[in-house]
């Protein structure tokens, strides 16, 4: 026996069913419906907690050499002078070569 989720509403050997109603049916019957798009199976919520459970409290962290540096504090004396001063562009005299 399967556990199904009506998504519309149908009728048939396992009575009349509205949308978000579960109902058990044989496993021909559920494939039946479930390939049409009319049920989907009703997992059951206690083992998804445990299957993901593990994952819930772990930390993402990027490997180390994705890892970004820690900032720099930089004095206002440093930063004036880390700026290299603008250039000007020289021009060549128009001619033939």
């Amino acid at each position: 026996m399967a556990k199904l989720i009506a998504l519309r509403p149908l009728f048939g050997d396992y009575g009349r069913k509205h949308p978000g109603q579960t109902f058990e049916v044989d496993e021909q019957t559920a494939l039946s419906l479930e390939s049409r798009g009319l049920a989907e199976r009703q997992h059951d919520v206690g083992l998804l907690a445990k299957m993901f459970a593990r994952y819930e409290n772990k930390m993402v962290v990027p490997p180390e050499n994705k890892q970004e540096p820690p900032p720099v504090e930089v004095s206002e004396d440093r930063e004036r002078a880390a700026v290299p001063p603008l250039l000007v562009p020289e021009r060549r005299p128009r001619g033939r070569r």
